[in-house]
């Protein structure tokens, strides 16, 4: 009798937890990457598909398989993500090249007979779009370099110690010129300069 009467409150508590959280009713998911069988769980509600990022948010983690049609969601899912991955990320270089190109039509039909305010306001788009995407791709290429370095390691670690070291011989200050001549030693250094 105390058992069912405990996990009723339970229930119940947790019931009231998930109506204060304002969340729904989520379905549970996990399904199998690769050859090594490592179960990835999610946690699944009714997501419209066609935006990945907020499917993306809504995952945490699950205790059940995926069925066919969630499988089949799945793939639909992959595929959305790729398109969107390439407009919003893909063809960087490109986009770039060709903001580029207008951006320099635009300086060349202003020095031969000036800009329409439009033209000012697009050449300024263009700009700002530009750099974006410049600032985009270099902290992409910085993740990916910090990525390979962490996956990697530093395997060479003494050649970097040593050029920290050289620089900082090089960076030392052995003499100061002052009014009064050459000042050498630390000690010296320290009380003209401070």
């Amino acid at each position: 009798d105390s058992i069912d009467a405990r996990s009723g409150r339970q229930t119940e508590r947790k019931a009231r937890r998930v109506r204060a959280a304002g969340k729904a009713a989520t379905n549970v998911v996990s399904f199998k990457f690769g050859s090594t069988g490592r179960k990835k769980r999610v946690r699944t509600q009714e997501v419209d598909y066609s935006d990945p990022l907020r499917y993306l948010r809504s995952t945490t983690r699950a205790t059940r398989l995926l069925t066919a049609s969630e499988e089949v969601k799945l793939k639909g899912l992959k595929e959305v993500i790729k398109k969107w991955n390439l407009e919003v990320y893909g063809e960087k270089d490109f986009k770039i090249k060709n903001l580029r190109k207008e951006i320099e039509q635009l300086d060349l039909k202003s020095e031969e007979v000036g800009l329409s305010e439009m033209e000012v306001l697009n050449r300024k788009n263009y700009f700002v779009e530009l750099w974006r995407l410049l600032k985009s791709k270099d902290a992409l290429r910085f993740q990916q370099s910090r990525a390979n370095w962490l996956k990697q390691g530093d395997a060479n670690t003494s050649y970097f110690h040593a050029c920290v070291k050289r620089r900082g011989k090089c960076n030392a200050i052995k003499a100061l010129r002052t009014d009064e001549g050459w000042v050498e030693g630390v000690h010296s250094i320290k009380t003209e300069t401070v």
